[in-house]
């Protein structure tokens, strides 16, 4: 609402200085060239000597007189510039009045804001004579009168002049016109990539960009070489600066993420105090030169007000630009005062000039540094946009990946819920067929039959390879699930397609299992989850003709299942059933066991040891999983500190944490007080964090790692390219590893070209920008090799070891270490 109010106002503002530009001051016109001084020619007396120094005082109510002998050969084209210093002057030659300027200037509209050059021609009987200025003060302020600003010689010689005088402010106009420009085209990108945090900032700082470096055009006296008009300059220059404080402030509110209401406070105060003197102004009730003064000095308080504003968010955020905005700003300030100083004793046309180059300081500043800050996040953008293409990508069938389905399922809004399914294909004992057509075969098959899928998806409707010969759908069909069962025909028929064209000898049979997406869970993983357990679950109703199991709410028999897992949670950690285990990390380079991973077992009464796999994901569906996390956190320390206190070498080891411990205040505050009392050598723990977690909790996240490095301990994400990554978050979150998810490495890697590229891009990237990478689930030698040659800085994987409980683990660190002359006690 604030911005339309103000949009209004500047049109209607806009209509009242064109009105006012119609009525000219002066008419005349300036042409370039260059100028004669006769500055040091003036004399205060007829008869006296020449003057010294640049200038004379003229007091309040104060007139004087100067003088100057003409040469006795006076040109045609000669004439007289005098540089408007707010005073009357009248030009006289042997007492004949020649012209005058300044009488009668208070009801000029902007004489207030600017001065202009005045230029009289000399006739040719002056030609010997005594040139003589009248100079009057009729202002309540000490007037400097500048001798340079009194020009004499031919036209063409003082337009030049007068255009060089103004040359500074011309250039500045230009420089920021190309400022506005470069914003302009970068906010057409942001609006492109729709990164909110920038575009509309940096839409606003084009327009003030534009705006001054017209403003400067203005003051520069440009406009007097193209129009006859003083008013015009005037009305332009007072426009201008009348609107530029709302868009300052549009700006602010957009740029800054604390105080937005106090802005837009004292953006309403301001566009109030405008529209009260332009009504004024504009009705003839009182001159706008009156309410100027009061817009200047608001102007001032705002200025306070925004430097207040981008100290705090300094403070909190400690953001490098915000300082760089601050230095502007105080800048700016700090000649704001002086200006305002002097001119309570003097006035000069320093006061003005030295305000403009303050704005000007200012003002580009925070254009470079909104600058700065658009082409980061848009080559964030992009970086992120490239990655995000990789990671829609499967990697064997060059068809779209899990993220990609898992995109499009968020996408599905609530009215359509009812009309959309999961459908999990599985081509059965793929890993038979492997043997028998070879692993490259294999691939291609795979890359046919998705192809294949897709002739029988209709719009609407979408497919993803899962990897390990399986495939997910997103289709329609309505809830007796009739359409879910002709598709799984088609596609069964497109299959036997397939293998009969390309595959002959070949016998390949699929099967498949659905879940309707309106289950009650809007959570893709959960529901792609509950159509996975479909699968030949006897709880599940099976359609013979079409080889599909369907879930159905029997399915949640397994539900009970898990509830007397939980049940038993608590026990087993009474009773230290749970167990720490270790998987080591290891340097390729080297060979040496750098790291390990902390990872739970829970031995049961029998002795058998239950994998995470079976209880984890009970644990975290309701929410448990803390307790377990918490648990973890306490056995790594103890171990952590015993390793170290035996005179081992130490190393680093990982903690995982989920988002119901570390996302919850009070449990992360456990973890603090478990470090106080036990007292572990915390710069040997890493706190490791899913990407997903991190993604989907981007500002809580953020202050968690703040915490954890102050606690002196390191944070890794955990699974990056499990999903989508976002590449300025990894920088934001101040991340010190990154883990690469086993998926990246499962399809082909390294003979698949794709899979390589994109490992090798991640390794470059991650190595350039400064953090440490670990490759978990890596089982072959050529994997290994690979990712040594590409730099990779440590190797988490079955080629290694498995994870290992405390003696076997201290064993092969031993053996390994020792091995690689590594001293051991």
């Amino acid at each position: 609402m604030t911005r339309i109010v103000a949009s209004i106002l500047i049109l209607l503002t806009a209509g009242v200085f064109i009105y006012a530009s119609l009525d000219p001051v002066d008419d005349f016109r300036l042409h370039y060239t260059y100028t004669d001084y006769f500055s040091e020619k003036w004399q205060d007396d007829p008869e006296g000597k020449p003057l010294s120094g640049d200038y004379i005082n003229v007091g309040p109510g104060e007139t004087v007189y100067l003088y100057h002998s003409l040469p006795y050969a006076v040109s045609p084209d000669e004439a007289i510039a005098i540089y408007d210093p707010r005073l009357y002057v009248a030009v006289y030659a042997n007492g004949t009045f020649l012209g005058d300027f300044g009488k009668g200037t208070d009801d000029v509209l902007g004489k207030e804001i600017g001065n202009s050059w005045f230029v009289i021609n000399i006739p040719m009987f002056a030609q010997g004579k005594m040139l003589t200025l009248e100079i009057k003060n009729p202002t309540s302020k000490n007037i400097r009168f500048y001798f340079s600003y009194a020009l004499f010689g031919q036209h063409n010689d003082l337009n030049n002049e007068i255009f060089i005088k103004n040359m500074s402010a011309f250039l500045t106009g230009l420089m920021f016109i190309i400022v506005g420009i470069i914003l302009a085209i970068s906010t057409g990108f942001l609006f492109k990539y729709n990164i909110e945090s920038m575009k509309n900032p940096a839409a606003y700082m084009s327009v003030i960009s534009i705006l001054s470096g017209i403003w400067f055009l203005v003051d520069s006296n440009l406009p007097q070489f193209v129009s006859s008009s003083v008013s015009a300059r005037y009305a332009v220059a007072f426009f201008l600066l009348l609107i530029l404080p709302i868009y300052l402030l549009m700006f602010f509110m957009e740029y800054l993420n604390r105080g937005k209401k106090l802005i837009q406070v004292l953006l309403c105060i301001y566009i109030a105090i405008m529209a009260l003197v332009v009504a004024l102004y504009a009705f003839g009730i009182v001159h706008i030169s009156s309410g100027f003064r009061i817009i200047l000095a608001y102007l001032f308080v705002i200025l306070l007000f925004l430097l207040v504003l981008q100290i705090r968010e300094f403070l909190i955020t400690e953001d490098k630009y915000f300082f760089a905005s601050n230095l502007g700003t105080i800048f700016f300030v700090g000649v704001a005062i002086r200006s305002v100083v002097r001119y309570r004793f003097i006035y000069e046309a320093g006061n003005t000039r030295y305000s403009r180059i303050g704005y000007s300081v200012f003002l580009l500043t925070i254009s470079l540094i909104v600058l700065l800050k658009s082409f980061r996040e848009i080559r964030g953008e992009m970086n992120l946009r490239k990655l995000k293409k990789l990671a829609y990508v499967d990697a064997v069938t060059g068809g779209n990946s899990v993220a990609y389905l898992s995109e499009k399922f968020s996408e599905i809004n609530e009215e359509e819920l009812d009309k959309y399914w999961i459908l999990y294909m599985n081509l059965v004992s793929f890993k038979a067929v492997n043997e028998v057509i070879g692993w490259e075969n294999g691939n291609i098959l795979l890359k046919d039959v998705y192809e294949q899928n897709q002739l029988a998806l209709l719009d609407g409707e979408y497919q993803a390879a899962l990897g390990q010969s399986s495939f997910a759908m997103l289709i329609k069909s309505d809830m007796n699930a009739q359409d879910v069962r002709r598709k799984c025909s088609q596609l069964r028929e497109g299959l036997d397609k397939v293998v009969r064209e390309k595959f002959k000898s070949l016998s390949l049979r699929t099967e498949f299992s659905a879940c309707p997406i309106n289950t009650g869970d809007d959570n893709f993983k959960a529901i792609l989850d509950l159509a996975r357990i479909a699968y030949r679950n006897s709880a599940a109703s099976y359609d013979i003709a079409s080889d599909c199991w369907i879930y159905t709410e029997m399915c949640k028999d397994k539900m009970r299942v898990e509830k007397t897992m939980e049940n038993k949670l608590e026990k087993a950690l009474v009773n230290k059933e749970m167990e720490l285990f270790l998987q080591p990390k290891v340097d390729p380079q080297t060979g040496k066991v750098t790291g390990a991973e902390s990872l739970i077992r829970w031995r049961r009464n029998d002795g058998t040891i239950l994998r995470p796999v079976y209880f984890i994901p009970v644990f975290e569906r309701n929410r448990m999983i803390a307790r377990v996390d918490l648990f973890m956190f306490r056995e790594t320390c103890l171990f952590i500190k015993k390793w170290i206190d035996d005179g081992n070498e130490p190393f680093r080891i990982s903690v995982n944490i989920s988002k119901y411990s570390i996302l919850n205040t009070d449990n992360f505050e456990r973890y603090e007080q478990i470090i106080r009392e036990i007292n572990p050598p915390i710069q040997w723990i890493e706190f490791e964090i899913t990407e997903s977690m991190a993604y989907n909790n981007e500002s809580d996240i953020s202050e968690i790692i703040d915490r954890i490095h102050d606690l002196g301990a390191t944070v890794s994400m955990d699974d990056f390219g499990s999903s989508y990554s976002n590449l300025v978050a990894i920088q934001r979150l101040q991340f010190d590893t990154v883990k690469i998810d086993r998926g990246i490495f499962t399809h082909g890697f390294p003979d698949n070209e794709k899979s390589f590229q994109m490992v090798s891009a991640l390794m470059r990237m991650f190595t350039t920008i400064g953090i440490f990478v670990v490759a978990e689930g890596i089982e072959s030698e050529d994997q290994v090799e690979a990712l040594k040659k590409l730099g990779c800085h440590s190797i988490q994987g079955y080629y290694y070891s498995k994870p290992l409980d405390i003696d076997k683990f201290k064993e092969y660190f031993q053996n390994r270490n020792a091995s690689r002359g590594l001293s051991k006690n």
